[in-house]
């Protein structure tokens, strides 16, 4: 049995993935978009001066986007795999960030002991 087995729960399930792949996508087009039209406005152009440009920013950072929620997967499971190495619990997943929880600070002190007492 493992100590926090109970604790992570499955985030890869078919229905979230897909809507969170296509959220941060849509959010990443109109950060490309954006960055776009900020761009000819602060140089004094026509908003729409060069529409390619704006289409080709919108679907690079679209990607981007895709591609993050995959990223951050792969950074929590190198993420977990460390922990695991040193005797610590995986990090939870919150909406926004990893949060650390207080196991984390009791198994650092205990850990910090136990080195402490060997040397």
């Amino acid at each position: 049995d493992e100590p926090f087995a109970g604790r992570q729960t499955k985030l890869e399930t078919s229905t979230r993935r897909w809507t969170m792949t296509l959220v941060s996508g849509a959010i990443g087009s109109s950060i490309g978009f954006g960055l776009m039209c900020c761009t000819n406005a602060v140089m004094k152009l026509p908003m729409l001066r060069r529409p390619w440009e704006h289409i080709a920013m919108t679907g690079v950072i679209g990607y981007i986007g895709h591609l993050w929620p995959k990223w951050e997967a792969d950074a929590k499971a190198r993420v977990d795999e460390m922990r695991e190495k040193r005797g610590l619990p995986p990090l939870e997943l919150k909406p926004w960030a990893f949060d650390y929880i207080k196991a984390d600070e009791e198994a650092m002190k205990k850990m910090k002991e136990a080195a402490a007492s060997s040397s």
